[in-house]
């Protein structure tokens, strides 16, 4: 089972064109300089809801999601930049093992996960040092301080640092 949160804040899509979507190996691909079609060139779609008040759930569900050899594709299809449109997480329910597939060896295999095409690899923006009481100090005292490190993507890192 997949779960896609994603919702349009705006009105209703008259186009359909607005969804979230999942693809597998299986799926056809688009031809080169063709549109992709809703009804061929996904495995799976579920239209975007309008939510025009802030609703706790905005779950897009798929069950029953066969995938043989590990390859997913999930992505979220907006019709036009009119409107705004709400993507937060997604998260996905093993059920039942695929035949054949290395469990194992895929989860070796998360190590070496790429960044997206084009996207350079984050790097430290800002780093802050705090005492085990958390307040913040200027410079690392003796003992154990954490680090903690702002990256250029947002994300924020932290660990534990000991000086001697």
């Amino acid at each position: 089972k997949i779960v896609i949160d994603a919702a349009r804040w705006d009105e209703v899509d008259p186009t359909g064109q607005t969804f979230a979507y999942y693809k597998t190996s299986a799926t056809p691909a688009v031809e080169e300089g063709a549109e992709p079609v809703k009804e061929v060139n996904y495995a799976g779609t579920a239209d975007l809801s309008w939510h025009g008040q802030y609703v706790q759930n905005f779950d897009n569900v798929f069950e029953n999601v066969e995938i043989t050899d590990g390859q997913l594709t999930l992505g979220v299809n907006f019709a036009s930049d009119n409107g705004q449109y709400f993507f937060d997480k997604v998260k996905i329910y093993l059920t039942g093992k695929a035949v054949g597939f290395d469990y194992a060896k895929a989860l070796d295999d998360l190590a070496g996960i790429e960044t997206l095409e084009g996207t350079p690899a984050a790097k430290v923006r800002a780093i802050e040092l705090f005492d085990l009481n958390g307040r913040r100090v200027m410079k690392a005292q003796k003992g154990l301080n954490i680090v903690k490190k702002v990256m250029s993507d947002g994300s924020v890192k932290t660990e534990k640092v000991i000086v001697k």
